[in-house]
């Protein structure tokens, strides 16, 4: 369900619930942390500190299979992992399940 916010606009929940899986937190924190972001005069809000350029892929390539565990960890999480749980499978296990 899409949420207005105090500035009238509404809130893009799977975009939301994307970013959720990309950085493990939960949706209900993000969308706290998007309200306490101040409005600008113009309307706008102001972008985040550690937004991502809007030129870099928010999506990993699949990594190669020689490449270390971590590359796999952060694959498995781009495809919707739990960064927890990615990293308690071993590295086989990850290519068995996100190497396509």
């Amino acid at each position: 369900m899409a949420k207005s916010t105090a500035h009238g606009s509404v809130t893009n929940l799977a975009a939301l619930r994307e970013q959720s899986m990309r950085t493990g937190r939960t949706v209900e924190e993000l969308q706290a942390e998007q309200a306490a972001i101040p409005e600008q005069q113009d309307g706008t809000t102001a972008p985040e500190p550690d937004q991502e350029p809007k030129d870099k892929p928010s999506t990993p390539s699949r990594p190669a299979q020689g490449d270390p565990k971590a590359a796999w960890v952060d694959y498995a999480v781009s495809q919707g992992a739990a960064r927890e749980d990615a990293e308690k499978e071993t590295k086989g296990d990850l290519i068995k399940a996100y190497g396509d």
